[in-house]
Protein backbone atom coordinates (compact mmCIF):
# COMPACT_ATOMS: atom_id res chain seq x y z
CA UNK A 1 0.00 0.00 0.00
CA UNK A 2 2.89 2.40 0.68
CA UNK A 3 4.17 1.81 -2.67
CA UNK A 4 1.39 2.60 -4.53
CA UNK A 5 0.86 5.82 -2.79
CA UNK A 6 4.31 6.91 -2.98
CA UNK A 7 4.04 5.78 -6.94
CA UNK A 8 0.68 7.94 -7.08
CA UNK A 9 2.31 10.97 -5.19
CA UNK A 10 5.30 10.81 -7.87
CA UNK A 11 2.82 10.77 -10.42
CA UNK A 12 0.78 13.83 -9.09
CA UNK A 13 4.16 15.70 -9.14
CA UNK A 14 5.26 15.07 -12.37
CA UNK A 15 2.17 16.37 -13.54
CA UNK A 16 1.27 19.06 -10.61
CA UNK A 17 1.07 21.88 -13.83
CA UNK A 18 -1.03 20.08 -16.05
CA UNK A 19 -3.17 18.95 -13.52
CA UNK A 20 -4.20 22.37 -12.36
CA UNK A 21 -4.54 24.01 -16.08
CA UNK A 22 -6.78 20.94 -16.82
CA UNK A 23 -8.95 21.78 -13.63
CA UNK A 24 -8.70 25.44 -14.36
CA UNK A 25 -10.64 24.43 -17.75
CA UNK A 26 -13.34 22.29 -16.23
CA UNK A 27 -13.99 24.85 -13.59
CA UNK A 28 -14.22 27.28 -16.50
CA UNK A 29 -16.71 25.04 -18.92
CA UNK A 30 -18.96 24.16 -15.58
CA UNK A 31 -19.14 27.78 -14.69
CA UNK A 32 -19.78 28.97 -18.39
CA UNK A 33 -22.62 26.53 -18.29
CA UNK A 34 -24.22 27.95 -14.73
CA UNK A 35 -23.62 31.66 -16.56
CA UNK A 36 -25.85 30.25 -19.60
CA UNK A 37 -28.44 28.78 -17.12
CA UNK A 38 -28.79 32.28 -15.55
CA UNK A 39 -29.85 33.66 -18.59
CA UNK A 40 -32.74 31.92 -18.44
CA UNK A 41 -33.35 31.05 -14.91
CA UNK A 42 -33.10 33.49 -12.00
CA UNK A 43 -31.48 32.54 -8.27
CA UNK A 44 -34.87 33.10 -7.48
CA UNK A 45 -36.73 30.84 -9.62
CA UNK A 46 -33.96 27.82 -8.94
CA UNK A 47 -35.34 28.76 -5.29
CA UNK A 48 -31.33 29.28 -4.30
CA UNK A 49 -31.82 33.00 -2.50
CA UNK A 50 -28.79 32.99 0.33
CA UNK A 51 -25.73 33.90 -0.12
CA UNK A 52 -24.31 31.18 1.65
CA UNK A 53 -25.83 28.52 -0.67
CA UNK A 54 -24.46 30.41 -3.60
CA UNK A 55 -21.08 30.20 -2.04
CA UNK A 56 -21.08 26.28 -1.67
CA UNK A 57 -22.14 25.62 -5.05
CA UNK A 58 -18.88 27.57 -6.19
CA UNK A 59 -16.73 25.87 -4.08
CA UNK A 60 -19.04 22.48 -5.59
CA UNK A 61 -17.46 23.57 -8.94
CA UNK A 62 -13.91 24.41 -8.40
CA UNK A 63 -13.70 21.02 -5.69
CA UNK A 64 -15.44 18.92 -8.62
CA UNK A 65 -13.02 20.52 -10.78
CA UNK A 66 -9.75 19.90 -9.47
CA UNK A 67 -10.71 15.94 -8.63
CA UNK A 68 -11.69 15.94 -12.64
CA UNK A 69 -8.42 17.62 -13.80
CA UNK A 70 -6.73 14.81 -11.54
CA UNK A 71 -8.22 11.75 -12.64
CA UNK A 72 -8.19 13.10 -16.52
CA UNK A 73 -4.55 13.55 -16.00
CA UNK A 74 -3.37 10.35 -14.28
CA UNK A 75 -5.91 7.83 -15.43
CA UNK A 76 -7.48 8.94 -18.69
CA UNK A 77 -4.95 11.69 -20.53
CA UNK A 78 -2.27 9.00 -22.70
CA UNK A 79 -2.02 11.11 -25.79
CA UNK A 80 0.01 13.93 -26.45
CA UNK A 81 0.75 15.58 -30.31
CA UNK A 82 4.39 16.86 -30.90
CA UNK A 83 4.61 17.79 -34.27
CA UNK A 84 2.49 17.42 -36.79
CA UNK A 85 2.39 18.36 -40.73
CA UNK A 86 -0.09 16.85 -43.23
CA UNK A 87 -0.80 13.41 -42.90
CA UNK A 88 2.79 13.02 -41.28
CA UNK A 89 3.10 13.37 -37.28
CA UNK A 90 4.76 12.55 -33.86
CA UNK A 91 3.45 11.95 -30.51
CA UNK A 92 4.24 10.84 -27.29
CA UNK A 93 1.81 8.26 -25.58
CA UNK A 94 1.09 6.11 -22.51
CA UNK A 95 0.55 2.08 -23.35
CA UNK A 96 1.93 -0.53 -23.70
CA UNK A 97 4.38 -1.57 -27.04
CA UNK A 98 3.44 -4.91 -26.13
CA UNK A 99 -0.19 -4.67 -26.49
CA UNK A 100 0.13 -2.42 -29.59
CA UNK A 101 2.10 -5.19 -31.02
CA UNK A 102 0.78 -8.22 -30.24
CA UNK A 103 -3.06 -7.57 -29.28
CA UNK A 104 -3.73 -4.29 -31.46
CA UNK A 105 -6.33 -5.29 -34.66
CA UNK A 106 -4.36 -2.63 -36.74
CA UNK A 107 -2.34 -3.90 -40.01
CA UNK A 108 0.57 -2.52 -41.44
CA UNK A 109 2.13 -0.86 -38.27
CA UNK A 110 5.66 -1.30 -37.02
CA UNK A 111 7.23 -1.97 -33.31
CA UNK A 112 10.74 -1.00 -32.78
CA UNK A 113 12.17 -3.84 -30.42
CA UNK A 114 15.59 -2.81 -28.72
CA UNK A 115 18.33 -5.85 -29.11
CA UNK A 116 22.00 -6.30 -28.30
CA UNK A 117 24.27 -6.31 -31.38
CA UNK A 118 24.24 -9.73 -31.96
CA UNK A 119 20.47 -10.38 -32.42
CA UNK A 120 20.43 -13.40 -29.79
CA UNK A 121 17.25 -15.04 -29.09
CA UNK A 122 18.36 -17.32 -26.08
CA UNK A 123 16.73 -16.00 -22.96
CA UNK A 124 17.72 -17.44 -19.72
CA UNK A 125 18.77 -16.38 -16.06
CA UNK A 126 21.97 -16.87 -14.18
CA UNK A 127 21.63 -20.51 -12.04
CA UNK A 128 23.88 -23.08 -11.93
CA UNK A 129 24.49 -24.20 -15.12
CA UNK A 130 24.67 -20.99 -16.83
CA UNK A 131 27.47 -18.29 -15.24
CA UNK A 132 26.35 -15.30 -17.94
CA UNK A 133 22.75 -15.16 -19.34
CA UNK A 134 21.81 -14.03 -22.79
CA UNK A 135 19.13 -11.93 -23.23
CA UNK A 136 17.02 -10.99 -19.88
CA UNK A 137 13.65 -12.35 -19.53
CA UNK A 138 13.06 -8.62 -17.59
CA UNK A 139 14.03 -6.71 -21.22
CA UNK A 140 11.75 -5.51 -24.07
CA UNK A 141 14.32 -7.78 -25.97
CA UNK A 142 13.46 -10.84 -23.81
CA UNK A 143 9.49 -10.20 -23.18
CA UNK A 144 9.56 -9.85 -27.19
CA UNK A 145 11.29 -13.13 -28.00
CA UNK A 146 9.11 -15.35 -25.24
CA UNK A 147 6.09 -13.66 -26.60
CA UNK A 148 6.36 -13.86 -30.14
CA UNK A 149 7.41 -17.51 -29.37
CA UNK A 150 4.34 -18.30 -27.68
CA UNK A 151 1.64 -15.97 -30.08
CA UNK A 152 3.17 -17.91 -33.43
CA UNK A 153 4.44 -21.39 -32.07
CA UNK A 154 8.01 -21.23 -32.77
CA UNK A 155 11.27 -22.27 -30.93
CA UNK A 156 13.89 -19.37 -30.54
CA UNK A 157 16.13 -21.01 -32.64
CA UNK A 158 13.46 -20.58 -35.93
CA UNK A 159 12.95 -17.21 -34.57
CA UNK A 160 16.50 -16.81 -35.10
CA UNK A 161 16.63 -18.24 -38.29
CA UNK A 162 14.43 -15.74 -39.31
CA UNK A 163 16.24 -12.84 -38.01
CA UNK A 164 19.62 -14.39 -39.90
CA UNK A 165 17.81 -14.53 -43.31
CA UNK A 166 16.72 -11.24 -43.10
CA UNK A 167 20.42 -9.75 -42.63
CA UNK A 168 21.50 -12.04 -45.10
CA UNK A 169 18.49 -11.02 -47.58
CA UNK A 170 19.67 -7.94 -47.16
CA UNK A 171 23.23 -8.43 -47.74
CA UNK A 172 24.51 -6.76 -43.96
CA UNK A 173 27.59 -8.25 -42.66
CA UNK A 174 28.70 -8.63 -39.33
CA UNK A 175 31.49 -5.77 -37.80
CA UNK A 176 32.92 -8.20 -36.34
CA UNK A 177 32.89 -12.25 -34.84
CA UNK A 178 33.42 -13.15 -31.10
CA UNK A 179 35.98 -16.10 -30.35
CA UNK A 180 34.40 -19.15 -28.63
CA UNK A 181 36.28 -17.72 -25.55
CA UNK A 182 34.53 -13.92 -25.82
CA UNK A 183 31.21 -15.37 -26.38
CA UNK A 184 30.60 -18.71 -25.28
CA UNK A 185 26.94 -18.82 -26.17
CA UNK A 186 24.14 -17.91 -28.89
CA UNK A 187 24.87 -15.60 -32.21
CA UNK A 188 29.14 -14.76 -32.48
CA UNK A 189 28.35 -12.02 -35.32
CA UNK A 190 28.19 -8.51 -33.75
CA UNK A 191 26.42 -6.15 -36.03
CA UNK A 192 27.42 -2.23 -35.87
CA UNK A 193 24.83 0.10 -33.44
CA UNK A 194 21.85 1.25 -35.41
CA UNK A 195 22.02 -2.01 -37.51
CA UNK A 196 17.87 -3.20 -38.43
CA UNK A 197 16.53 -6.95 -39.06
CA UNK A 198 13.15 -6.68 -39.84
CA UNK A 199 10.87 -9.73 -38.76
CA UNK A 200 7.03 -9.36 -39.67
CA UNK A 201 4.62 -11.11 -37.63
CA UNK A 202 1.27 -13.24 -38.68
CA UNK A 203 -1.04 -10.56 -37.63
CA UNK A 204 0.10 -7.57 -40.17
CA UNK A 205 2.94 -6.15 -37.75
CA UNK A 206 6.22 -6.05 -38.25
CA UNK A 207 9.24 -5.68 -35.80
CA UNK A 208 12.23 -3.58 -36.32
CA UNK A 209 14.72 -4.51 -33.76
CA UNK A 210 17.26 -2.25 -33.65
CA UNK A 211 21.08 -2.61 -32.17
CA UNK A 212 21.33 -0.43 -29.48
CA UNK A 213 24.02 -1.89 -27.56
CA UNK A 214 27.50 -4.39 -27.34
CA UNK A 215 28.28 -7.50 -25.34
CA UNK A 216 31.23 -6.82 -22.52
CA UNK A 217 32.89 -9.95 -21.43
CA UNK A 218 30.04 -11.60 -18.92
CA UNK A 219 27.33 -11.00 -21.18
CA UNK A 220 26.13 -7.32 -20.14
CA UNK A 221 24.42 -5.34 -22.74
CA UNK A 222 26.56 -1.82 -22.79
CA UNK A 223 25.40 1.67 -24.15
CA UNK A 224 25.58 4.58 -23.96
CA UNK A 225 24.03 8.39 -24.89
CA UNK A 226 25.74 8.75 -28.16
CA UNK A 227 25.03 5.02 -29.00
CA UNK A 228 21.42 5.50 -28.74
CA UNK A 229 21.19 9.26 -30.65
CA UNK A 230 22.93 7.05 -33.05
CA UNK A 231 20.65 4.24 -33.03
CA UNK A 232 17.83 6.16 -33.07
CA UNK A 233 19.01 7.97 -36.48
CA UNK A 234 19.86 5.06 -38.33
CA UNK A 235 16.48 3.13 -37.62
CA UNK A 236 14.83 6.64 -38.99
CA UNK A 237 17.06 6.55 -41.95
CA UNK A 238 15.97 2.79 -42.28
CA UNK A 239 12.45 3.67 -41.36
CA UNK A 240 12.49 6.66 -44.33
CA UNK A 241 13.44 3.95 -46.89
CA UNK A 242 11.59 1.26 -45.83
CA UNK A 243 8.65 1.97 -44.03
CA UNK A 244 6.35 3.00 -46.29
CA UNK A 245 4.54 5.80 -44.29
CA UNK A 246 3.02 2.63 -42.07
CA UNK A 247 2.88 4.01 -38.31
CA UNK A 248 5.95 3.30 -36.43
CA UNK A 249 6.05 3.01 -32.28
CA UNK A 250 9.21 3.51 -30.36
CA UNK A 251 9.63 2.48 -26.83
CA UNK A 252 12.05 4.69 -24.43
CA UNK A 253 15.58 3.17 -25.20
CA UNK A 254 18.54 3.43 -22.86
CA UNK A 255 17.01 2.98 -19.58
CA UNK A 256 16.94 0.41 -16.81
CA UNK A 257 19.35 -2.98 -17.92
CA UNK A 258 20.85 -1.28 -21.29
CA UNK A 259 23.73 0.61 -19.33
CA UNK A 260 23.41 3.57 -21.08
CA UNK A 261 22.82 5.46 -17.83
CA UNK A 262 19.80 7.49 -19.15
CA UNK A 263 16.49 8.58 -17.22
CA UNK A 264 13.15 7.73 -18.43
CA UNK A 265 12.94 11.65 -18.66
CA UNK A 266 16.47 11.79 -20.64
CA UNK A 267 15.16 8.46 -23.10
CA UNK A 268 12.66 10.72 -24.10
CA UNK A 269 14.47 13.80 -24.76
CA UNK A 270 16.90 12.26 -26.50
CA UNK A 271 14.07 10.23 -28.53
CA UNK A 272 12.35 12.99 -29.21
CA UNK A 273 14.99 15.75 -29.85
CA UNK A 274 16.90 12.65 -32.33
CA UNK A 275 13.28 12.05 -34.54
CA UNK A 276 12.21 16.08 -34.91
CA UNK A 277 15.69 16.86 -35.96
CA UNK A 278 15.44 14.39 -39.18
CA UNK A 279 15.96 16.24 -42.30
CA UNK A 280 12.48 15.06 -43.40
CA UNK A 281 9.71 13.11 -41.25
CA UNK A 282 7.10 11.05 -43.12
CA UNK A 283 4.32 8.77 -41.46
CA UNK A 284 3.12 8.76 -37.89
CA UNK A 285 5.82 8.37 -34.83
CA UNK A 286 4.67 7.67 -31.96
CA UNK A 287 7.23 7.30 -28.55
CA UNK A 288 5.41 4.78 -26.22
CA UNK A 289 6.19 5.95 -22.55
CA UNK A 290 4.88 2.31 -20.50
CA UNK A 291 1.84 2.94 -18.54
CA UNK A 292 3.61 1.85 -15.47
CA UNK A 293 6.17 4.34 -15.36
CA UNK A 294 3.88 7.43 -15.46
CA UNK A 295 5.43 8.44 -12.01
CA UNK A 296 9.18 8.34 -13.65
CA UNK A 297 8.08 10.49 -16.85
CA UNK A 298 5.07 13.11 -17.96
CA UNK A 299 4.73 13.19 -21.71
CA UNK A 300 3.25 16.33 -21.45
CA UNK A 301 5.82 17.88 -19.48
CA UNK A 302 8.27 17.14 -21.70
Amino acid sequence: MKKILLDIWEKFKINIKLIISESFAFAGIALGIVSALTLFLSWDDLHITDFSTRLWIFIGIIFGSAVLGLVHVMVFKKHKKIWEKGNNSVSSIYGDLFKIGFKSKKKNQIVVIPVNDCFDTLVDTADATIQYPLVSENTNHGRWIKQYCLDYNCTPEELNKKIQSNLKLRKISPSYVYTNEEKKRGNRESYDIGTVAQVDAPNGTKYFLLVVAKFDSKNNAQSSRTKVSEAIDRLMTYYDNYGQNEPLYIPLIGTNKSRAGLSHVQSLRLIKSNVLTQNEITGNITIVVYSGDRDKVSIFKE
